[in-house]
């Protein structure tokens, strides 16, 4: 089932039926909880948090239903309930989980609009691990500088083969004009499944 609506609401009106009821119906919830209402749920208390530094948490996550419980501590503690997904990480920096979180939240709702565009359009829909994937690889991979490039005085003269890139093709695609760089000794081709040997690096 793609979830796509979002409920949001406080402790006023979040429970666990709810939550549940809202997720087989096709709906995301997040909303804070308050504390009587985490029936099954094994938190740390209010006073180990306290002990902790400021910004310490606990979560518990359910398996069949993946609604997840977070209490987290700053001037008191703060109870939530959501059925939106959730990636488990755990970290000192207590902002730190919040950015991780907020991130992984962006890249599901880009996955979800894609899907949708992508039905419209009647093409392939990408998994979300392969969209993360892609992210990843052009977020990660070094940016060429911009300009006209230094002229190489002597380049190694090669055999014109056509492989097969194993960037992706947003990264080809992007206008920066990735130039290859030469190594000094032959090294075997980055392309998946060619047995050749290159110059380029």
């Amino acid at each position: 089932m793609c979830l796509t609506t979002k409920v949001f609401a406080d402790n006023l009106f979040t429970s666990l039926p709810l939550v549940q009821k809202l997720r087989e119906r096709g709906m995301y919830y997040p909303g804070t909880v308050r504390m009587n209402r985490l029936k099954g749920y094994s938190l740390s208390s209010e006073a180990e948090l306290k002990q902790q530094e400021r910004g310490s948490s606990d979560y518990k996550v359910e398996v069949n239903s993946g609604i997840v419980a977070v209490r987290w501590y700053d001037n008191r503690a703060v109870d939530l309930l959501s059925s939106q997904d959730w990636f488990p990480i755990k970290s000192k920096r207590w902002y730190m989980c919040i950015f991780f979180y907020t991130t992984n939240m962006m890249v599901v709702n880009a996955w979800l609009r894609h899907r949708t565009h992508a039905q419209v359009l009647k093409r392939k829909t990408l998994r979300l691990a392969e969209l993360q994937s892609r992210l990843a690889t052009q977020l990660v991979l070094p940016k060429a500088p911009v300009g006209r490039p230094r002229l190489i005085a002597s380049s190694p003269r090669l055999s014109l083969v056509h492989h097969r890139t194993a960037a992706p093709r947003e990264v080809c695609l992007d206008g920066q004009d990735h130039l290859p760089e030469w190594g000094k000794s032959r090294e075997r081709c980055k392309a998946e499944g060619c047995p050749s040997l290159s110059y380029v690096k």
